[in-house]
């Protein structure tokens, strides 16, 4: 499973999201499915501020942000069209498993994740 999120950009902010994840079936039903998982998501960010010094030097501070996350847990698949099926997934989130960004998260840090996604499937 791949997901993504297209890149957001503004004069001054850049923000990109992607994520992998792998999908085992512990049990399948007519219309319910079982499965565990474990993913990884990568957020890039870029920031750009400006701002003076006490002198009024206008300043230009550029930032940039790399946080890798890490989730595993279950997941329910509900096929509840054809071609259509609903994702619910909870689990345990790592959050800044590189501890590359002291700003977002200062350390790596533990707590429940959820998702919910609606896929299509030929």
């Amino acid at each position: 499973q791949l997901t993504a999120i297209p890149i957001f950009k503004s004069d001054n902010r850049n923000f990109i999201s992607a994520g992998i994840s792998a999908l085992y079936l512990l049990k399948e039903g007519k219309h319910i499915d079982l499965y565990s998982y474990i993913g990884f998501n990568f957020i890039n960010r870029k920031m750009v501020d400006y701002y003076t010094d006490p002198l009024g030097i206008p300043i230009k501070q550029e930032t940039t942000q790399q946080i890798t996350n890490t989730g595993i847990g279950l997941g329910f698949r509900i096929n509840f069209l054809k071609v259509l099926d609903l994702s619910l997934q909870g689990g345990y989130g790592f959050y800044n498993t590189n501890s590359n960004s002291k700003y977002i998260y200062p350390q790596y840090s533990l707590n429940i994740a959820g998702g919910v996604g609606l896929y299509y499937h030929l």
